[in-house]
């Protein structure tokens, strides 16, 4: 029976740092295009959400003119008639204004979720491909790509799945949804090595590696909560250029250390490894893979 793997948040970080510190400007702009992918989808959203409430507004301000003219019959009725008129007015032109709206909201969601299903995801499985490469030596602008160039198809379902999965479990039960995210944390980590991986072998993979280790990945997940608000208090610029780069870095050392890897960078500790790696791929793991939908026996 195995043992389970240990390691620390100290450890994680401090070889994060060291790596973020080599490839500084490489990696931050990585991680800044991801952001802008993954956060972008909001932007209309709640654009339209201001669209709609300045549409509803307007026409009650319309619904009762006054007239300085009071008591004559003749007025009375022309301003009645003016009245309805308007209103009648307004209406068709308020319900095409929110059939427009509603429609165009439909479309950017549905265009949102294409988009998050079809390039984001991908682009995220390359973006930890590229931190993974940047322990080894220098990491290339080419891996954010691979996945399009080598099995897309098969990344794009299993990432799909990912999501309605976690989603499925968040709609039940919220503990349930967060235990099940951190229990398919490593699952782009797995595709970004192995894209050609099925379904069944790369969820069997993610909950072997996170088996007993989701609470620890829950707190080390929580340690950059006073990052996150200082990033805040920057309006975003101290998340730009170090918090989601060195977040990004710290949980692709956790992936190293759970396949039992050295997570040390190679390309900062010895001396002649960057031209090696730069031909090959780092060899991983000790702790192999379960394939064929076959989970490994450990205790959590």
């Amino acid at each position: 029976m195995e043992g389970k793997v240990q390691w620390t948040r100290r450890e994680l970080k401090r070889r994060s740092k060291a790596v973020l510190h080599t490839y500084y400007w490489r990696i931050v702009l990585v991680a800044l295009l991801l952001s802008l992918l993954m956060d972008g989808d909001r932007t209309p959203v709640s654009l339209i959400g201001s669209v709609v409430q300045g549409q509803t507004e307007t026409p009650i301000r319309e619904k009762n003119p006054k007239s300085s003219v009071v008591g004559l019959t003749s007025t009375y009725r022309a301003i009645r008639d003016w009245v309805m008129e308007r209103q009648y007015v307004g209406s068709i032109v308020v319900g095409t204004a929110m059939l427009t709206v509603i429609v165009l909201f439909f479309i950017v969601a549905f265009s949102g979720i294409l988009l998050s299903i079809f390039i984001v995801n991908p682009l995220y499985v390359g973006g930890v491909r590229f931190y993974n490469r940047a322990f080894d030596t220098k990491p290339r602008f080419k891996e954010l790509f691979h996945v399009f160039e080598y099995k897309y198809r098969n990344v794009v379902s299993i990432m799909f799945l990912r999501d309605v999965y976690i989603l499925l479990w968040c709609l039940l039960f919220i503990v349930p949804g967060i235990i099940k995210s951190y229990e398919y944390l490593v699952v782009p980590y797995i595709l970004s090595e192995h894209p050609d991986m099925q379904a069944k072998e790369a969820f069997a993979a993610s909950r072997q590696l996170m088996r007993g280790q989701k609470w620890k990945a829950f707190v080390l997940d929580l340690s950059f909560l006073g990052w996150a608000v200082l990033s805040g208090m920057t309006f975003g610029v101290l998340g730009i250029f170090f918090v989601s780069p060195y977040r990004a870095l710290t949980f692709t050392a956790l992936y190293r250390k759970l396949l039992g890897g050295d997570v040390i960078p190679h390309n900062i500790y010895y001396d002649g490894m960057e031209e090696e790696a730069e031909n090959g791929w780092y060899s991983l793991p000790d702790r192999p893979l379960p394939r064929n939908g076959q989970e490994g026996k450990q205790e959590v």
